[in-house]
């Protein structure tokens, strides 16, 4: 079959609740490895699909081209006249299905499925599914599960994905420096950063105390939105991921704003450095430092490639100031030798006498 790992999401809101009890759907689509049933902006079931026969209805007589057992079609049956009398009877429409017009009877494909799970699989865009939307579970879901139901559970209390990688060469280079005053100590802990408002570059900078304090390379971001206290995650995730958003709306708070629609950024991991700020500004006849307003982006092109370990050591004991493009320069061979000679002699053990002297005064 095209597509095996592939879910082909269809709008059902009229018959929903028939796909479910008779693990069928009738359209005309393309044929691909599972159904998922989207009615009020969610995919609501998920099935495999088993079988797909064509299906028109000649005087009103029903034909079906295909292999079906006597169950498969008793439920095919029982779908098409529960479904015709709600069109009659509730939604005022025609009492027909298989035919695009009263007057044009055409053939129809049915899919029928193993079972329909019910899941949650959320749309937070502005826009609808129209037609059909196609999903590729292998990259959504990833590894993939082996079977419906734990498709259906993974894709509960997420959101369809719209924030890919990054993948413009330039934007890899930027590390975006981002004030973290209050939340710094969570940053570091849960390798986090969460804000609606930033855009999306390489690298995360945390600001604070007057220095980019700590510096990650950004490995994915999630777009996230509450619904009833719910977080509905928009990028592929796995279970490690979710429960970490999870525990940081927590964390933050963020639960408790509903329909609240923000992005977290995930890094490899904060590494900390020093890289300080020197922009100053006078006010009242007093020089202060000028801080961070919202966010900076520095150009790391000098840096790269590096991992971000060594990017945290190459920003260390460096200095910058606001109101120009920021490239932060690579530290030369004597600077390295330089530091090597520091830690050295931090790290040199006491000669015999002073080690003596010492144990004397630890003694009084």
């Amino acid at each position: 079959m095209i597509g095996d790992n592939i879910m082909l999401a269809v709008p059902v809101a009229d018959s929903f609740e028939y796909n479910i009890e008779f693990d069928l759907y009738a359209g005309e689509k393309n044929e691909y490895g599972y159904i998922g049933l989207y009615a009020n902006k969610s995919i609501r079931a998920v099935g495999k699909i088993t079988k797909v026969v064509t299906v028109e209805e000649v005087n009103g007589e029903l034909k079906i081209y295909g292999d079906v057992t006597d169950d498969e079609k008793n439920r095919l049956c029982k779908y098409k006249e529960k479904y015709e009398n709600k069109k009659r009877t509730e939604l005022k429409e025609p009492d027909y299905f298989f035919a695009k017009a009263p007057k044009k009877i055409l053939p129809r494909k049915v899919f029928f499925v193993d079972k329909f799970y019910e899941t949650d699989y959320r749309n937070i865009g502005t826009t609808g599914v129209i037609g059909s939307k196609k999903f590729p579970l292998a990259e959504i879901l990833s590894p993939m599960p082996t079977t419906t139901k734990e498709i259906a559970d993974e894709l509960r209390n997420r959101a369809f994905p719209s924030i890919g990688a990054i993948t413009d060469d330039k934007v890899k280079k930027i590390m975006l420096a981002v004030s973290v005053k209050n939340s710094y100590e969570e940053n570091i802990r849960t390798n986090t950063y969460c804000d609606d408002k930033k855009g999306i570059y390489g690298y995360l900078g945390l600001y604070k105390d007057k220095s980019i304090c700590a510096v990650g390379r950004v490995t994915m971001v999630a777009s996230i939105r509450v619904i009833d206290g719910k977080p509905y995650i928009e990028t592929p995730a796995t279970n490690e991921v979710k429960n970490i958003i999870c525990e940081n709306l927590k964390t933050w708070k963020l639960g408790d704003k509903d329909n609240l629609s923000t992005k977290m950024f995930f890094v490899d991991k904060f590494y900390e450095t020093n890289y300080e700020n020197t922009t100053t500004v006078n006010i009242n006849g007093k020089e202060q430092i000028q801080g961070i307003i919202g966010s900076k982006k520095f150009f790391l092109d000098n840096l790269l490639p590096a991992t971000t370990e060594e990017i945290a050591y190459q920003l260390d004991g460096q200095t910058w100031e606001l109101g120009q493009d920021i490239t932060p320069k690579l530290k030369s061979s004597s600077d390295k030798k330089n530091e090597l000679e520091i830690e050295e002699k931090e790290t040199e053990p006491l000669k015999p006498d002073v080690a003596n002297k010492s144990s004397r005064l630890i003694d009084l």
